[in-house]
């Protein structure tokens, strides 16, 4: 069994990380929507929700890793009210739905694919001062490198199938929970948007946003462990997915990269392979060796 964030797995993980991992659900009784007066998200905001789950991971680790630059930002604020149902938060349910409609076209109350949630994303990323790497083609280079501030956020979208999940991207899927920086990803079943951020031998852990709840203002973070983790086969995982991590500096994205591109049945290429004529021996989960990163490594440049 692994999970995202945590090296142990001993107990009842399903509710350790419930209380250790935030993660979001439907609200109601949020101030309106600017675009469209709604004021619960129940029945179509299930995407955004479990993308929020994502992003709360990355603030989580900019927070612990690099809180030099995360106060020079946010000051005191702690990293889960910048979720808050409100307009003023910036990673809130109302900007990331204007964000989809101005971008993606996306009218509210309409279902969210994974994928969109980068267009989504990007502007607000932007007015915040972080980078976001992306490929829609999963195509990298030692160009992609150029022009970002680091930590960076690394979205990977992709298409493990048609109908349903190819079993054969099972290992792939594993190792992005594995390696170092690694943030879940978003999935689902059929049209229902799930927050990924484990598995075990015949199962991914996530957490279903499908519950409605009180709408949080800034004081309310206990609110984000509200639920428990749940399992879902593997065979029933929806194929579109998106990947995320967290690349503190420009050597953890190069082996991040190298080290997804490596696995067998990876979807994602990159460039130094190709350019390197020593053999290169596919990955599995088994191959990685964790060890905790050192103090060097969470130093604030």
């Amino acid at each position: 069994m692994r999970v995202i964030s945590h090296e142990s797995t001993e107990g009842n993980i399903l509710k350790v990380i419930s209380h250790q991992i935030p993660h979001f659900s439907y609200r109601n009784g949020f101030s309106p929507l600017p675009i469209c007066m709604k004021t619960c998200d129940s029945g179509w905001g299930c995407c955004f929700r479990s993308f929020q789950g994502v992003l709360a991971q990355f603030f989580m680790k900019l927070f612990d890793e690099f809180p030099k630059k995360y106060r020079e930002k946010y000051l005191n604020l702690h990293p889960l009210n910048l979720f808050a149902d409100n307009e003023i938060s910036p990673f809130s349910i109302h900007n990331l739905v204007n964000e989809a409609h101005k971008n993606c076209n996306l009218d509210p109350g309409n279902w969210a694919k994974p994928s969109q949630m980068i267009q989504t994303i990007l502007p607000i990323f932007q007015n915040q001062g972080f980078s976001v790497l992306y490929s829609h083609s999963n195509q990298f280079s030692k160009n992609s490198f150029e022009n970002l501030e680091y930590p960076c956020m690394v979205l990977i979208p992709t298409l493990l199938g048609l109908d349903e999940l190819d079993q054969t991207f099972i290992p792939f899927l594993q190792l992005s929970l594995c390696v170092e920086g690694s943030l879940g990803f978003v999935s689902g079943h059929n049209v229902s948007a799930y927050f990924i951020v484990g598995f075990d031998e015949n199962n991914f852990l996530y957490f279903d946003p499908h519950t409605t709840l009180d709408a949080v203002n800034d004081l309310e973070i206990d609110s984000y462990y509200h639920t428990k983790a749940k399992r879902i086969a593997y065979s029933d995982l929806n194929p579109s997915i998106l990947l995320a991590f967290f690349a503190k500096n420009k050597n953890s994205l190069k082996e991040l990269l190298f080290t997804l591109s490596k696995c067998s049945r990876s979807p994602v290429a990159f460039e130094e392979l190709s350019g390197d004529n020593s053999e290169h021996e596919c990955l599995d989960i088994d191959d990685l060796e964790f060890t905790p990163p050192s103090d060097d490594d969470n130093n604030d440049n």
